[in-house]
C-alpha cells in the first residue's frame, strides 16, 4: 500500500514540473527600464556566430521576435538570466541555459548568452 502512495506522489510531482508554466510573453517597456535602471549595458553578435535569433522568452522553442544584426549593438541588461524551468542549449560552440535580455522594438527579448559579448558601458 505504501509503495502504491509514494508512486502517486511520484506521478504528480513529475507532473507538476512537465507542466510548469513557461516564462511570461515580452514585458512592456516600462518593465525593461525598471529591470535596467541600475547600469547601462549592451551585446553585440560574436564574430563567428552567424544569424542569432531573438526570442520571447529564455527557450529555444518561445516565440520568434527578429534575428541580431552582425556588428550591430543592442540595449541589454546586465543581468544574464535562465529560464524558469532551464533547459540547456548548445549554440555559437557551447551548452549553457543563460540568456542576454535586449531591448527589441521596445519589448523585452532574449538571446543565447553564449552568442553575443556583454558590455558594460
Amino acid at each position: 500500500m505504501r509503495r502504491h502512495a509514494f508512486a502517486s506522489v511520484a506521478s504528480i510531482t513529475l507532473l507538476a514540473f512537465t507542466f510548469a508554466p513557461s516564462a511570461p510573453a515580452a514585458a512592456s517597456r516600462e518593465a525593461w527600464a525598471e529591470a535596467n535602471s541600475a547600469t547601462a549595458c549592451s551585446i553585440t553578435a560574436k564574430s563567428d556566430t552567424g544569424t542569432i535569433t531573438v526570442r520571447e522568452a529564455p527557450d529555444e522553442t518561445s516565440q520568434f521576435m527578429g534575428l541580431l544584426s552582425a556588428g550591430k549593438a543592442y540595449a541589454a541588461s546586465c543581468k544574464p538570466t535562465t529560464a524558469w524551468t532551464p533547459t540547456a542549449y548548445t549554440l555559437c560552440g557551447g551548452t549553457s541555459t543563460w540568456w542576454a535580455v535586449i531591448e527589441w522594438n521596445s519589448e523585452m527579448g532574449f538571446v543565447p548568452l553564449q552568442c553575443v559579448s556583454l558590455v558594460s558601458s
